[in-house]
């Protein structure tokens, strides 16, 4: 039986390296995309699938051509990889460019490739919103309308909004490559919030973590905790990475998804609550945090995931299931690292 393959781009990433290990789990080939090959060496996988993954270096992944060889035979792609950066200098250059090029060079290649059924694009509530309306709830239905010149021409310090305005030009563009233009494939796209859960992703040391991983752990571990308890009060919708990944996977061969845009969080949570799910789900370790009271959000807004709930059947992992396995996670690799200093 010849096992179908996948492309997954951003493979090292947080939500690449879940999406890929539910890949292999599931029976899949797996051509992981990364940028570099010093983190393709370091990726982890089962020993019995090794022989189901192959790593394909593009450290651009605007260059044309840059993925004729990686898309060869693929019969599906997962394109998680996007510039995730908050120190950049040049807004196109860095930001909007990158983001926008990737995307749709990737598109138009796997367009050459007539055994591409359908593509998976991780999207953002970026896209979706830049500052919340009280009292809204969001849907699909609502759009991040910033423009490419005013994220262009954005001054110094606002790197947040042409990070999000990133997100949204590049999903209007995939749509309309797709959708308007008559792409040959499918296209689902998932605007997700903020992603925690454990890390799957290769890391060195914990300086290394993604974003939404150094927020948690700043939190249980001693670090800027106590900023981090009073800076959000509102809290923020949240999803495990586990539970996205999982969409992902599943969107490939869910009809019901094809040119399906879909919103989702598992609900909303503070800071100050995941430091008290931590500390109840490691008592020993309570010690190094801030002090939690435990407070609930105080947000006014909402999202709204019935649609993704209806199209795929999910139930969420609970907050508790989310931040007391990264937690134990972080936990290990921080003794792990210790060990070897």
């Amino acid at each position: 039986m010849t096992l179908e393959v996948v492309l997954v781009t951003g493979a090292t990433g947080f939500l690449g390296a879940a999406t890929v290990l539910d890949l292999l789990q599931r029976g899949y080939r797996v051509r992981a995309v990364a940028r570099s090959q010093s983190k393709a060496d370091q990726f982890s996988v089962p020993p019995e699938t090794r022989d189901r993954i192959q790593w394909f270096t593009i450290p651009d992944l605007a260059t044309p051509g840059a993925f004729d060889a990686a898309l060869q035979d693929v019969d599906y792609v997962i394109h998680v990889a996007s510039p995730v950066l908050f120190d950049f200098t040049d807004n196109k250059r860095d930001m909007l460019d990158p983001a926008i090029e990737g995307t749709m060079n990737l598109l138009r290649a796997a367009a050459e490739v007539p055994q591409v059924k359908h593509v998976v694009i991780t999207s953002s509530l970026s896209a979706v919103m830049i500052n919340p309306k009280d009292g809204h709830k969001y849907t699909e239905d609502d759009w991040n309308n910033s423009t490419y010149e005013e994220a262009a021409e954005c001054p110094p310090g606002k790197q947040g909004f042409v990070y999000c305005a990133s997100k949204a030009l590049a999903e209007k563009a995939a749509w309309k490559f797709v959708v308007d233009d008559g792409a040959p494939f499918g296209l689902t796209v998932f605007c997700p919030p903020m992603i925690y859960g454990p890390p799957y992703q290769p890391f060195k040391s914990m300086d290394e973590l993604n974003h939404s991983c150094v927020q948690i752990w700043n939190s249980i571990s001693g670090g800027k905790g106590q900023s981090l308890l009073t800076s959000w009060p509102e809290g923020a919708p949240w999803i495990d990475v586990r539970d996205l990944a999982t969409l992902h996977v599943d969107a490939l061969k869910n009809p019901t998804a094809k040119n399906q845009r879909y919103l989702l969080a598992a609900g909303f949570i503070t800071h100050s609550q995941a430091t008290h799910i931590a500390a109840s789900a490691f008592p020993e370790q309570a010690h190094r945090m801030a002090k939690s009271d435990n407070l609930p959000p105080t947000a006014n807004w909402g999202v709204d995931s019935s649609k993704v709930e209806r199209d795929f059947g999910i139930r969420w992992r609970t907050a508790e299931a989310c931040i007391g396995d990264m937690a134990g996670l972080l936990y290990g690799k921080e003794r792990e690292f210790s060990g070897r200093m």
